[in-house]
């Protein structure tokens, strides 16, 4: 960590989804700005439970999903805050390739040497799912959060940064947002189509090739049959009745009994803290179906997702 870093720059926290850039700039905050950086989901963890031990551990955060920004906000006021984006068509093929290359290793690992197709189906059909009811979640999930940020700081000029990855001059962007010189960032994009990835890298190394034209056509399908063209250059959200987040279950009951509104937000800090000492399939299983519960849908302030592999989440 050089000097410049430990006289006290403000936090920096990227709060955009994965696949728009969330590596690259991780390299970039790291190794060419000397940030102490975390490339990790796990500190969107740390934001809801405001837990400063891990938070103060980094001074700049990548690839998470849903921060809670208002707690981010609270413990560090002079945190500066990035929304990672690029256009949505491109977002979701990004993410339906990603899913696609870990549907492609499990077919491989469960029916080359062992005769357990069934449970590659299973696996691929529920837990990596790319299905056009999941696809059109990532795009609400997407769709909510990025209101949420926007609108949170509509009245701060200059504490958030939208920032287009795929824009030629995104460097540049970035170095005057950090108040970096001019020069400073030469930004090197990492992880196009797979390249660089574990699954990526196994597939190769195993002779696998996913069919990107079928994620090319699939989503080009999907885009047309939801009318969703129009928004296909979109990068932050949509006006549209059916683009975002309504209410989760918990959401629900507390309509009808809101005086349980602390206990519900309660349990759901706790599952979220405890999701990090989960070790087992079973045991994360378990967290996370509770947490789909106890999340709130209709405020992202008390929003996670729970992850899955292959760049999916719920």
């Amino acid at each position: 960590m050089s000097d410049e870093g430990d006289r006290g720059r403000p936090k920096v926290f990227c709060v955009g989804f994965s696949k728009t850039g969330t590596t690259t700039l991780h390299r970039i905050l790291g190794d060419q700005l000397s940030y102490r950086s975390a490339h990790k989901p796990g500190w969107t963890d740390w934001s809801i439970t405001k837990n400063r031990d891990q938070l103060d551990r980094f001074d700049a955060f990548t690839d998470g999903e849903c921060a809670a920004i208002r707690n981010l906000d609270d413990l560090y006021p002079d945190a500066l805050f990035v929304l990672n984006t690029r256009p949505l068509k491109h977002w979701v093929l990004s993410r339906h390739k990603a899913v696609e290359r870990s549907r492609t290793g499990v077919r491989w690992a469960l029916t080359k040497y062992v005769p357990l197709g069934f449970v590659a189906r299973i696996i691929n059909r529920w837990v990596l799912d790319n299905r056009e009811r999941a696809v059109m979640r990532w795009i609400r999930i997407r769709n909510s959060y990025h209101e949420h940020v926007i609108r949170y700081f509509s009245d701060r000029k200059g504490k958030l940064l939208v920032m287009n990855i795929e824009e030629a001059d995104f460097g540049m962007q970035l170095a005057r947002f950090l108040g970096a010189a001019e020069g400073s960032i030469a930004p090197t994009l990492a992880n196009r189509d797979g390249d660089d990835t574990m699954t990526g890298t196994i597939l190769d190394a195993i002779g696998e090739r996913v069919g990107k034209q079928t994620s090319d056509e699939d989503i080009e399908a999907f885009f047309s049959s939801r009318g969703l063209d129009q928004q296909g250059d979109t990068l932050t959200f949509f006006e549209s009745p059916r683009s975002g987040l309504s209410r989760s279950a918990s959401d629900y009951c507390l309509i009808i009994l809101p005086f349980l509104r602390p206990l519900f937000r309660w349990i759901y800090t706790v599952l979220v803290r405890g999701r990090s000492k989960a070790r087992s399939v079973l045991s994360n299983w378990l967290v996370d179906s509770f947490i789909r519960f106890f999340r709130s849908e209709s405020d992202m302030h008390y929003f996670t997702t729970v992850r899955q592999l292959g760049g999916g989440f719920k």
